[in-house]
């Protein structure tokens, strides 16, 4: 089951978020902000428009994919499966995720990126800013990108003891 965000011009501001197991939202145009807490165990589809989520994000379990349009993420997340299809990604804060997956879009801003596990793929978009992405210890990064250039645009990458960065 799943709702959606429809508006094709407005702006909505709410305080707090609940995305629960089995359940997603989808955002496919206008504006969502939410100032407060987010709090995942579903899916959070950005597939046009723009989300603002200011607040901390706690979704170990959960997922957000960005179809197209755009997300920022101001408060510290924690997301268990983060996919950039296309659309940006801003990025101000600390962000982990336990499975990252990039084949288009724009990853950017002067935050941080945790990448945990072992299922984290670059194969396409950019990534820019003056963040940093961190392969965490004991996980594995992979640049695959058979045709399709990738980008990186000012972002650093730092690889901790133990973990491993493969280009494919």
């Amino acid at each position: 089951s799943g709702f959606a965000v429809q508006n094709s011009t407005g702006n909505d501001t709410i305080f707090g978020l609940t995305v629960n197991s089995a359940n997603s939202l989808a955002i496919s145009g206008g504006s969502l902000t939410v100032t407060g807490t987010t709090n995942l165990s579903g899916q959070l589809n950005v597939a046009g428009g723009t989300a603002m989520l200011s607040g901390p994000v706690q979704g170990a379990s959960g997922g957000i994919q960005v179809q197209s349009g755009g997300l920022t993420l101001n408060g510290t997340a924690s997301i268990g499966t983060f996919n950039l299809v296309s659309g940006t990604v801003d990025l101000t804060s600390t962000t982990s995720t336990g499975s990252y997956y990039q084949s288009g879009g724009a990853l950017g801003g002067s935050g941080t990126l945790v990448l945990n596990g072992n299922n984290n793929i670059w194969s396409g978009g950019s990534w820019g800013g003056a963040g940093l992405t961190t392969i965490g210890y004991g996980s594995s990064f992979v640049l695959a990108s058979p045709g399709t250039p990738v980008q990186l645009n000012g972002r650093s990458i730092d690889v901790a003891s133990g973990g491993s960065f493969a280009v494919k």
